[in-house]
């Protein structure tokens, strides 16, 4: 039976069921289009599945505010790429398509004969971008999203997520510290005993926030989510408090 065929049965708009089945004591879960409800057990907490259907809601909400954006930057950038990879290659369009994503220092100091063979890696890179913009999180994405909900603070999830998305490019860097970190660990393993079995450190470059990667690096979020509340001063909440009770030991 759908919300629309319920809400007939009872005399209620179909909006009124949905709303309803989001308070207490009603627990739902929607797979596809099937929708299963039933009433929670008396002191029963969230499932990490229902944390990350929250996350996922954000995600949703983040990808239709910043998609386009990102899609007509993307083929502003294609186009001028392309344009400048003509035959023959038109030095100052390559310039200025290269612009488009190198600083002016990197530019300048960027020899002539490498130019083409960079636009062209730019270009491959911006192709492959676009053809993997979308408006909601792929069945990978919201696996990990679920991993996400079981190593973050309970009802911290989304805030944090929120951080991350909001904070990409430092997020990315300290994801870039942690690899170094890891990188050092394993050459020391491997000085010391050369025959040891270490797990190669791939480097990462999304410009974009990518879930699987927030997942690899949870903790990287959680370190941006603690400097997010004491450069706000913000009171964290129990579930959060409890990862570093020290350091929040001044708060009341």
């Amino acid at each position: 039976m759908s919300h629309h065929e319920r809400g007939q049965a009872i005399g209620v708009d179909e909006r009124t069921i949905r709303r309803l089945i989001k308070q207490p004591p009603f627990v739902f879960d929607t797979t596809r289009n099937i929708t299963l409800v039933r009433i929670a057990e008396p002191g029963e907490k969230p499932t990490p599945r229902t944390y990350a259907k929250k996350m996922a809601a954000f995600v949703r909400r983040y990808l239709a505010k910043h998609v386009a954006e990102q899609r007509a930057k993307l083929v502003a950038e294609k186009k001028a790429l392309s344009d400048a990879l003509g035959i023959p290659v038109n030095s100052a369009k390559l310039n200025k398509a290269l612009s488009l994503s190198l600083t002016p220092e990197v530019l300048h100091d960027l020899p002539d004969d490498e130019k083409s063979e960079t636009a062209k890696t730019r270009l491959l890179k911006v192709l492959k971008w676009l053809s993997n913009l979308r408006e909601r999180e792929t069945e990978r994405d919201f696996g990990c999203l679920i991993g996400l909900a079981k190593v973050w603070p309970d009802g911290v999830q989304v805030e944090i997520l929120k951080i991350v998305f909001d904070g990409w490019t430092e997020f990315m860097s300290g994801v870039k510290l942690v690899q170094h970190i890891e990188r050092e660990a394993n050459r020391k393993a491997k000085k010391a005993d050369p025959t040891a079995q270490v797990t190669e450190v791939r480097a990462l470059f999304f410009d974009y926030p990518h879930i699987p990667t927030i997942r690899k690096y949870w903790k990287v979020a959680l370190d941006m989510m603690t400097t997010h509340y004491q450069t706000t001063e913000k009171n964290p909440p129990p579930s959060f408090k409890a990862l570093n009770p020290g350091l929040w030991k001044h708060l009341k």
